[in-house]
């Protein structure tokens, strides 16, 4: 026989071609080549494959009519199910350290690459102690399959109120600023003395230069999410 050769592919067994694999019905065998390799890659359908054959029949027939052909038989296997683990949610006091969160992941086929929301890679990534934050690692295996985990960090600061502060834009004590606010959900209130509110934020960032009221005293009520009561005292604002 001369010439590139011309195979004709059937497939047989459990399995459909083009819903859990995607072959051509056609292969050719260049001229003066003896064999070829074959390519074979299950299609993820959402559907359990586990066990499922496919039996794949290469056939030639010459210009005589005779035919040859030779079968294999490709069992496919679901990928096992990607478990992925953290250390876990942890409270830890404020500080300007960080600390480790532990990864750990099994299953999937292949290898597992793992990556953090902080853009890390590994089973470790480091958080903050300064700002509570939420952590996620996703692992991700050689057929591009992922799964998820998540740790949260709760800062837990001692809260410090300034009795007064000097918005007069000198670049020193310009505003509002609560020390360990910025790491926890609160609220702030601040009132004049007839108890009329003059500002008010949520999850307050140390922001506020009091650019709309007067000098004078005024009065703060702190709430921090976790702590046992409000915070509250007054403030004098000083521009002189």
């Amino acid at each position: 026989m001369q010439g590139a050769l011309t195979l004709d592919m059937t497939f047989t067994g459990t399995t459909t071609n083009g819903v859990d694999f995607d072959q051509p019905l056609q292969r050719v065998i260049p001229d003066g080549v003896l064999n070829i390799q074959v390519p074979f890659e299950p299609l993820e359908d959402g559907v359990d494959d586990d066990g499922e054959t496919a039996i794949i029949t290469a056939s030639f027939t010459d210009a005589c009519g005779r035919t040859v052909s030779a079968s294999v038989t490709i069992t496919i296997l679901d990928a096992p199910e990607i478990l992925v683990t953290t250390s876990g949610d942890q409270v830890v006091e404020c500080s300007p350290d960080s600390i480790a969160i532990m990864a750990t992941a099994s299953g999937g086929f292949g290898g597992l690459d793992l990556t953090w929301s902080t853009g890390a890679e590994g089973s470790v990534a480091y958080g903050s102690t300064e700002l509570g934050a939420t952590y996620v690692v996703t692992a991700t295996d050689a057929c591009g399959r992922t799964a998820t985990a998540s740790a949260t960090i709760i800062v837990e600061c001692d809260i410090i109120v300034p009795n007064v502060f000097t918005p007069n834009n000198d670049g020193q004590n310009d505003r509002f600023v609560i020390e360990g606010i910025t790491s926890t959900t609160n609220t702030v209130k601040v009132f004049n003395r007839w108890g009329q509110v003059v500002f008010e934020a949520n999850n307050y960032r140390n922001n506020w230069a009091a650019i709309d009221v007067p000098d004078g005293t005024y009065f703060y009520e702190v709430v921090v999410d976790r702590h046992d009561k409000p915070y509250t005292g007054h403030v004098t604002i000083l521009r002189n």
